[in-house]
């Protein structure tokens, strides 16, 4: 047998057992990422469904965003409605809805505080608003990162996800496709089963191998921080490079620091 042969089948064996292994956590994993993607508008919808729907309303020549009322209007009305409270006290504002993400968006509620306002009307939808998907997508990210086994189980999500990239870097270099390009999308739909299943395989893994390298290697970096001084190995000239054509301000030791100032409203 040829050296190259007894290559392909040293990467063949090492693809296949790495895949009967990981398979499961893969799965796990993919599919809390995949509802963890859409939890923002899963959240929203049940908040429309369950308090009310914000509907925007526009003016002509006014943009949707420019005619939300005033935030300053919208905590008063909240504050009224905490007018016999002496201690209360506003702990928070997410005038685009209660999340991370504070990218503006038409047609969520304002969170201030305990409420939920409609940000255009000024209507009080809801105090201390909750569904049980505020749990439930706790759970899910548990579940995502650390399998919900804590310390453990994101050390076995970083194990996973190192083999989940030998796996993806080995299926590329099997590709068929390397000899004949053809052959590396060709699908028999006609073949037996087992045909089939290879040819799907090859082809969708060829497609999203190198994609699937991006959440993967990064899903590694993130349980293990000892990838920390290899990651900054690489991105550290990298960044430097960057900067000598990213267009600096000149700056002097006697240049004021100039305050931010508070726009009104």
């Amino acid at each position: 047998m040829s050296k190259s042969k007894k290559f392909r089948n040293l990467i063949f064996n090492l693809h296949r057992y790495l895949g009967l292994v990981i398979g499961l956590i893969a799965i796990i994993v993919c599919l809390t990422g995949s509802l963890l993607v859409f939890g923002v508008d899963i959240n929203n919808f049940a908040f429309a469904h369950k308090y009310g729907a914000v509907i925007p309303q526009g003016v002509h020549g006014v943009s949707l965003q420019e005619n939300r009322l005033p935030l300053s209007m919208l905590v008063d009305k909240v504050k009224a409605a905490h007018v016999n409270e002496s201690d209360f006290q506003i702990g928070g504002i997410f005038p685009y809805g209660n999340y991370y993400d504070s990218t503006p968006k038409l047609d969520v509620p304002a969170a201030i505080g305990d409420f939920l306002v409609d940000p255009y009307t000024g209507k009080l939808l809801a105090q201390n608003p909750s569904w049980f998907g505020t749990e439930f997508f706790g759970k899910v990210y548990e579940l995502h990162v650390a399998l919900l086994m804590g310390n453990a189980g994101s050390y076995m999500n970083g194990v996973a996800a190192t083999l989940t990239v030998i796996l993806i870097v080995t299926g590329i270099v099997l590709w068929p496709g390397w000899r004949k390009l053809t052959s590396g999308f060709k699908i028999k739909w006609n073949a037996h089963p087992k045909r089939l299943n290879f040819d799907i395989h090859k082809v969708i893994g060829i497609i999203l191998g190198v994609v699937l390298l991006l959440p993967v290697g990064t899903g590694a970096w993130w349980n293990f921080p000892l990838f920390d001084s290899f990651m900054n190995a690489i991105f550290t000239p990298v960044n430097a490079i960057a900067s000598i054509f990213t267009p600096q301000t000149p700056q002097t030791v006697d240049s004021p620091v100039t305050a931010s100032t508070p726009t009104p409203g």
